[in-house]
């Protein structure tokens, strides 16, 4: 790594060119350099890692197997660090989870080394990209994004496609305003990382922003929705209609209880106390009895305790009144730079208002004032910045649209009831719920007895918008075509992704977006050494090479993906080839059942989609009865009906090389099992996919 501050003026070119040093940035760049690609990061402020190293410390992931790559092997790093520095018994090994929760310093730190293992990376501190025009898109403004036509390829609409060529940077100080500097940045491929998708916006991408209608997508939750997180019920008010409004941003705090190292938050100088005051009653009602509180218990902000009695103090879901600031950055995803700036200036004044009110408003109880005094800033993480994070949690802008729309059913049990949607692109996995924070403040005062009887009114219970569906998600496929905008070439957007409001609830957390950006980098390089558009990669050749590197495509329950506990106990490759094929229909449940036998049904199945996998230009009709057969099926029944299946390939396919011979098994009589039966399709056909 070659961290570089660029040069005013000048033309640089590049193989690829990653804008946004968010955590998706960096494992985009990692990836695409590693290939032997040179690389430029772009970053505005002059720390990399976004949200990761701005306070959130407490990761949002489940199940921990279904995200691997470079997150993973981040992940091993926190742990290592804490060990080696404190000792394997230590509080700070165990606070850490495995590596999971870290500190925002620790963070930037290791996330730096990664960088800087890579020779052909390099990262330009303080640049972003430069705007011109008014205040805002819809009055003119734009990112100055340069796109030539394309591959003469024109879509269905008659639209012709653009290729992103280049992008103009603007210099920024320490504080986010320009200095009057320019750079022209070419490159061959880029990656939008940003968390608001700028580069795609300014390329002229097509985008959603708000909430798609509950008819729109057969989402029951989306739209307007008031959801008790107590007891995760709907109530009345949930309209389901579309609307523009997005979910609530706020700031990550790192407190601490350590008087050593306690930094005390002070009153903003526009402090408006009208604004805390609801608070009050509910404290005093017992609704609200603390400051803080763990997930799942009630209080003004909720606190994951982080190594080195620091914590993650996120808005907490039971609290009306709390770090969100819903409705304040409604005009956030399509503002210029300039008035971006002042929106997280007043969210962090919001913030430090607070904290400040909580700690001394008079009308407080005494001794939650004393609780909450106990609590300041950590003095030794954002030294730069009095302590406060740098960074406004940004969890949704503008969302681009791609190849495909990931909606809430993607991350739910499929029709079929065995495990979500199987994607044939899939490049990364998720499971963390489908959530949303706030997208209306608080409603409830005044409303006294509004509701039906004994149904109460939605604004009594909830914030609207704030919803979470913790028991109906389940892991998921995540498609290579999220990240593709429709109609532009040359440019992959990892994080501003092709999803619903409530799709995005899902993908939007920091792990998946660091497998997303892998998955980017990896396809960049893959495109640029293939002489290929980046939405013609092939898609085989880019899994493999992910699954290679680490990367989980498919979350499989009983086979550990790489690095994690129990892969070395499989058969060499298993995980990779179970992932695969995974992708491509073979396991209707999470279990891939490895060790036991394969039935001539499974069997029958398994060919069929090898078959429309391998050679998809010829159909072939199928009896969906054969694939009920539950008898054991032995090596020559399953060659023999490979044999059938790949019989009579297309004129492609021939014209192509054809489809290889099965081999004569050994032991023919013997009966197989899924892991023998997967391996050998696998050796037979995976290079052809």
């Amino acid at each position: 790594m070659r961290a570089m501050r660029g040069e005013s003026g000048a033309t640089k070119q590049t193989d690829v060119a990653v804008i946004g040093g968010t955590p998706a940035g960096v494992a985009a760049a990692i990836a695409a350099s590693r290939e032997g690609l040179k690389v430029v990061l772009v970053e505005p402020s002059r720390h990399l890692g976004g949200l990761m190293t701005s306070g959130l410390g407490a990761t949002d992931i489940r199940p921990n197997e279904s995200v691997g790559g470079i997150f993973r092997r981040f992940v091993g790093l926190v742990r290592e660090h804490y060990a080696s520095t404190y000792g394997e018994d230590s509080e700070q090994v165990r606070v850490c989870n495995g590596g999971y929760r870290f500190e925002p310093s620790v963070a930037e730190r290791l996330l730096d080394e990664l960088v800087g293992e890579q020779e052909q990376l390099e990262v330009w501190l303080g640049w972003r990209l430069a705007w011109e025009g008014g205040p805002s898109m819809p009055e003119g403004g734009r990112w100055l994004v340069h796109a030539e036509p394309g591959a003469n390829v024109t879509r269905i609409d008659e639209t012709p496609e653009r290729r992103v060529t280049a992008v103009t940077l603007a210099a920024v100080d320490e504080q986010g305003q320009a200095t009057g500097e320019h750079t022209r940045l070419e490159a061959r491929v880029f990656v939008d990382a940003t968390y608001e998708g700028d580069l795609a916006l300014g390329a002229g991408a097509a985008y959603r922003i708000g909430r798609e209608g509950r008819e729109e997508l057969g989402e029951s939750h989306a739209g307007v929705v008031y959801q008790d997180f107590h007891d995760r019920m709907t109530y009345p008010g949930s309209t389901g209609r579309a609307d523009r409004r997005i979910q609530a941003y706020n700031y990550r705090l790192c407190l601490t209880d350590d008087p050593a190292n306690r930094r005390a938050v002070e009153r903003p100088a526009d402090y408006d106390r009208g604004v805390y005051a609801p608070l009050v009653d509910d404290v005093r009602s017992g609704r609200m009895p603390g400051f803080w509180g763990p997930r799942g218990g009630t209080a003004v902000l909720n606190f994951v305790p982080m190594p080195n009695r620091k914590s993650d103090a996120n808005n907490h879901h039971y609290c009306f009144t709390s770090s969100d600031w819903a409705e304040a950055n409604f005009d956030y995803p399509e503002a210029g730079p300039e008035r971006r700036l002042e929106i997280a200036a007043a969210h962090r004044a919001y913030t430090e208002g607070l904290v400040w009110f909580c700690q001394n408003d008079e009308e407080l109880p005494a001794d939650f004032r004393a609780a909450a005094r106990a609590w300041g800033l950590a003095a030794d993480e954002f030294q730069d910045n009095g302590g406060f994070p740098r960074q406004m949690y940004v969890r949704e802008g503008c969302r681009i649209l791609g190849g495909y729309l990931f909606s809430a059913g993607d991350a739910l049990l499929a029709s079929s009831g065995g495990r979500s949607p199987v994607h044939w692109d899939s490049v990364a996995s998720g499971g963390y719920q489908i959530d949303s924070h706030a997208t209306q403040q608080r409603e409830d005062l005044g409303l006294g007895n509004s509701g039906d009887g004994d149904v109460p009114d939605g604004r009594q219970v909830a914030l609207e918008g704030f919803i979470g569906l913790h028991e109906e998600t389940v892991p998921y496929q995540i498609p290579y075509r999220v990240m593709v905008p429709e109609g532009i070439d040359g440019l992959l957007v990892p994080v501003a992704v092709s999803a619903s409001h409530l799709g995005y609830g899902t993908i939007r957390m920091e792990p998946v977006w660091m497998a997303l950006g892998e998955a980017a980098g990896t396809a960049a390089a893959l495109a640029l050494t293939r002489g290929a558009r980046v939405r013609d990669v092939p898609r085989g050749a880019l899994q493999r090479e992910l699954l290679a590197a680490g990367q989980v495509i498919t979350y499989l329950e009983d086979v550990a993906p790489a690095e994690f506990v129990g892969y070395d106990e499989h058969a060499a490759g298993l995980s990779e080839v179970a992932q695969f094929w995974g992708a491509r229909g073979f396991f209707s449940r999470y279990a891939a059942r490895p060790d036991e036998a394969l039935t001539r049904g499974e069997a029958q199945r398994w060919a069929w989609l090898a078959r429309r996998a391998v050679d998809p230009w010829r159909p072939v009709e199928v009896d969906s009865g054969l694939f009920d057969d539950q008898s054991p099926c032995s090596w020559s029944v399953f060659t023999d009906i490979l044999r059938a299946w790949m019989a009579e390939p297309s004129p492609l396919r021939r014209s192509m090389g054809g489809l290889p011979e099965v081999p004569t098994p050994q032991k023919p009589e013997a009966t197989l099992s899924r892991g023998e039966a997967c391996r050998l399709i696998d050796r037979l056909y995976g290079e052809l996919v």
